[in-house]
């Protein structure tokens, strides 16, 4: 994963690598997904990314959030993002 950090030390965007494998969802199924959102937090050492997009399976429509927290060893400011993409 990489994080796109801003000239203030924000996030300005992410990417996962095989995301595919990462998320456990097919590629086509990733490239449907009309919208997403990420909310970004940092404390003290620590970054919490939270996912948030909706699939559809056989009709169905289902929410997925996935979480990732990692240790970080770059100086970021305390602080909490949410962006919408479409």
């Amino acid at each position: 994963m990489v994080l796109d950090i801003d000239d203030e030390g924000f996030i300005a965007g992410i990417q996962i690598f095989e995301a595919s494998k990462f998320l456990d969802l097919k590629k086509d199924v990733l490239l449907s997904i009309p919208t997403w959102q990420y909310q970004a937090t940092f404390y003290e050492g620590r970054i919490e990314i939270r996912l948030m997009f909706q699939i559809k399976v056989r009709n169905k429509i289902i929410e997925k959030n996935p979480i990732i927290m990692q240790s970080i060893s770059e100086p970021l400011p305390n602080s909490e993002l949410v962006c919408t993409v479409a």
